[in-house]
């Protein structure tokens, strides 16, 4: 899913069956296909900014600058929250909160729907639409209502 930071527009998409490796991509264009680490970062420049990007845990810590000026220096979670500040950081917890609550009431609203009518569809293929839907639908009020930019 794709987080706005600053004036870009970043997205971490994990490779299947690659060994951990991810693919990079910003307002569009794919910049970097590899592991991230702390040791070898992912190094690159476009448009006169130079990034250094690597992974901390399940968060990714992002430094770009522009000669010798810092536009972006922090730690951000999947959905772009910047975890270095504590008042953020308290946020992103919420937001993972209302997550769980919309994959819980999205199952359960699949559920629901598939013993009462009949129609919608019902377990594993019900449970994954409701589950997805349900997180992201959690995850963007959640974002929108704790994580302030």
């Amino acid at each position: 899913m794709p987080f706005k930071i600053g004036n870009g527009t970043y997205k971490f998409e994990p490779m299947s069956f690659s060994g951990g490796k991810e693919r990079i991509t910003i307002n569009g264009q794919r910049l970097y296909e590899g592991v991230l680490t702390q040791e070898q970062p992912a190094r690159f420049s476009v448009s006169g900014h130079d990034y250094v990007i690597y992974k901390e845990g399940k968060a990714y810590r992002i430094k770009v600058t522009s000669g010798d000026a810092i536009v972006v220096d922090g730690l951000y979670n999947q959905m772009g929250i910047d975890l270095s500040d504590p008042a953020q950081a308290k946020a992103a917890n919420a937001v993972g909160i209302c997550v769980a609550v919309g994959v819980v009431v999205g199952v359960s609203f699949m559920i629901i729907g598939n013993i009462t009518t009949g129609v919608i569809p019902g377990g594993a293929i019900g449970g994954g639409i409701g589950g997805g839907l349900g997180g992201a639908l959690g995850g963007a009020v959640g974002k929108s209502l704790f994580a302030k930019e």
